[in-house]
C-alpha cells in the first residue's frame, strides 16, 4: 500500500460536467455519459488495469478470460459511485434506493441517541451509507485523509454542494482524536475507514483473500479506547440505482483492537467476494503485489 498517496482520482473538468448533467438531466443520462468516460479510463489507465488484474488473479482466483471485464465494470461503477456520492450533495438522489441487511441492527443505529463508530472501507460506496443514515440521524462525522484535490473541494463549494455529514481530517499533530472524542460525545455516529494507511501509520498484518496485507492499527485503537458501541457498515451497489446497506450488531469492544481489527478484515474478504467488481483500491494491496510494483 505504500504506492497509495492519500489522493484521490479525477480532473475538475469532469467533475464540472457531471455535476451539470445530475442538476439538468438526471442519474440515467449521468450513467450513460458515464459509461463511455468510464471506457477512456478503462483504455487509458494501464497501471490500475494491472493492479486490478494482478489481485483479481492472483487473490481471488479468477480467470484471464473474466478479469478484464471485471476491471471495466468496476471502473463504471466506480463512476457511479462518484455520481451517486454528486446526487446526495445537490439533493437529487431521490431515484436511489436502498434495502437493509440485519436491519434492527440498522434501527439501533438509527434511533440510539449515543456515539458510536461505523467502520468501513473503500468497497461499494461508504458516502452513501453516510448519506442515507444523515436521512434518519443527521449527526454523522467521517473521519478521512485529505485526499480531494484542492481544485475539486473548490468547485464542490462554488456549486453549492456539501456533505451530508461532518469531516474530520486525519492530521499529522492528532488533533482529529480530539475532535472524534468531541464528536462521540455530541452523540454523533463517526464513520472511519480501516483498509488504508500511510506509510507513517502503524499496521497489523493479516492473511487477507490468499495473501498477506496491512491494515491500519488507528480506527481500532480508537474502539478499544472509547467505551462507545461499534458497528461494521457496508454499501453496495445492488441495481441501477440501488443499494445494499449492511450493518453488524453494535457493541461495544470486547477485546483488543487486534480482536476487533481481526472482525473487520474477516467481514471485508467476505464482502469483496461477494461484490469484487466493487473493491475500489487501486493501488497495490498485498505485501506481493507491493514487493513487484
Amino acid at each position: 500500500m505504500r504506492s497509495w498517496s492519500g489522493r484521490s482520482v479525477g480532473s475538475a473538468l469532469g467533475f464540472r460536467i457531471f455535476i451539470y448533467l445530475i442538476r439538468n438531466f438526471g442519474l440515467s443520462t449521468s450513467y450513460f455519459v458515464l459509461y463511455f468516460v468510464s471506457g477512456f479510463y478503462y483504455l487509458t489507465k494501464k497501471d490500475v488495469r494491472r493492479v486490478l488484474a494482478q489481485f483479481y488473479q492472483e487473490h481471488l482466483e479468477m480467470s484471464p478470460k473474466k478479469t478484464n471485464p471485471t476491471i471495466r465494470k468496476n471502473m463504471y461503477l466506480l463512476g457511479k459511485s462518484l455520481v451517486d456520492r454528486t446526487a446526495y450533495m445537490a439533493n437529487k438522489a431521490h431515484q436511489i434506493g436502498y434495502t437493509t441487511v440485519g436491519e434492527s441492527h440498522f434501527l439501533n443505529l438509527v434511533n440510539s441517541k449515543r456515539g458510536a463508530f461505523l467502520l468501513s472501507a473503500h468497497l461499494g460506496n461508504w458516502e452513501i451509507a453516510g448519506g442515507i443514515l444523515s436521512e434518519y440521524r443527521p449527526e454523522i462525522s467521517v473521519v478521512m485523509y485529505q485526499n480531494e484535490k484542492e481544485s475539486i473541494q473548490r468547485l464542490y463549494e462554488s456549486a453549492g454542494l456539501k456533505p451530508k455529514f461532518e469531516i474530520i481530517h486525519i492530521t499529522d499533530d492528532l488533533d482529529h482524536v480530539f475532535k472524534i472524542y468531541s464528536a462521540l460525545k455530541k452523540g454523533h455516529l463517526v464513520c472511519m475507514h480501516g483498509d488504508r494507511y500511510l506509510n507513517r501509520n502503524k499496521t497489523f498484518q493479516f492473511d487477507f483473500l490468499n495473501g498477506m496485507a496491512r491494515f491500519p492499527r488507528g480506527p481500532f485503537e480508537l474502539c478499544e479506547k472509547f467505551d462507545v458501541p461499534y458497528s461494521i457498515v457496508f454499501a453496495t451497489k445492488s441495481g441501477k440505482f440501488d443499494y445494499h446497506l449492511s450493518a453488524t450488531k453494535p457493541k461495544k469492544a470486547q477485546g483488543t483492537s487486534l480482536d476487533i481489527a481481526t472482525e473487520f478484515v474477516t467481514l471485508l474478504e467476505q464482502k469483496v467476494r461477494a461484490y469484487p467488481e466493487q473493491w475500489f483500491n487501486y493501488f497495490p494491496f498485498h505485501d506481493d503485489q507491493i514487493s513487484q510494483s
